[in-house]
């Protein structure tokens, strides 16, 4: 008797330690750049993304929704962030606030969403090092060159990417058309068009060193899809180099 008490005594003290190390485990916190709304029908998406994050992550999020086209309220608190995920699009930013979201692009790890490389309608000064109309090719490794209609499929050898691995590509597709893209050769392709198109891919920025990930879903697909969902995260963690199931909450 004497025994069990005390083994049961011992598995409660680990337990309590164990929750107690998990609460004091810093929360990544994570900004997330949403398109202008009423562009394209992705809200609801972009609005429950950070919901289910936070129910399923040690995470803190910060959402920056464009009030209009022309203005991102509260832009400055993306800057204490670990992470950043952007879906920007569609928007035409006055010089600071181009010059603050492309300082975002250029410093911290980075998640883009469907049309986050290009389409952006930045602003910047004439003489700047950055370049508005090229941005997508210089942080993302890639631009859009065209539509394309065709299946997704695993990249050789990529099955089992940590963004990827246990998901069905099936669930995956993307609610619009996949893309032809201009990219560059450093990309490290997950998933691809049949045509060997990339569509989601990983890359660590040769200047910077940034890590940087690429998705080809939206608010529609963040909305409607577990999986879509799944993969997002486990790309925040990888752009964070931060082990995903160290913030996982116990369910």
């Amino acid at each position: 008797m004497r025994f069990r008490i005390l083994v049961l005594t011992l598995l409660t003290l680990f337990a309590a330690s164990s929750a107690l190390a998990d609460d004091k485990t810093p929360p990544l916190k994570v900004a997330i750049l949403t398109p202008a709304f009423g562009i394209r029908d992705n809200k609801a998406g972009y609005e429950a993304f950070p919901k289910w994050l936070e129910a399923n992550y040690r995470v803190e999020v910060t959402l920056l929704i464009p009030a209009d086209r022309k203005t991102i309220p509260d832009l400055e608190k993306a800057a204490e962030a670990d992470v950043v995920l952007t879906g920007l699009t569609h928007v035409e930013l006055d010089e600071k606030q181009s010059d603050a979201v492309l300082k975002l692009y250029a410093s911290k790890p980075l998640v883009g969403m469907r049309r986050s490389h290009h389409g952006a309608g930045f602003k910047v000064p004439k003489g700047s090092a950055v370049d508005s109309q090229k941005y997508g090719q210089v942080t993302f490794g890639a631009t859009f060159a065209d539509h394309l209609q065709a299946k997704l499929r695993p990249r050789e050898g990529q099955a089992d990417h940590p963004i990827l691995k246990g998901l069905t590509v099936a669930d995956l597709y993307p609610k619009e058309h996949l893309y032809v893209h201009k990219s560059l050769n450093d990309l490290s392709v997950i998933l691809e068009s049949a045509s060997g198109e990339p569509q989601v891919w990983t890359r660590t920025h040769p200047t910077s060193k940034q890590r940087i990930v690429y998705a080809i879903h939206d608010g529609h697909d963040l909305g409607r899809s577990e999986p879509v969902r799944t993969l997002v995260a486990r790309a925040i963690f990888w752009a964070a180099n931060a082990d995903e199931n160290a913030y996982r909450k116990k369910q």
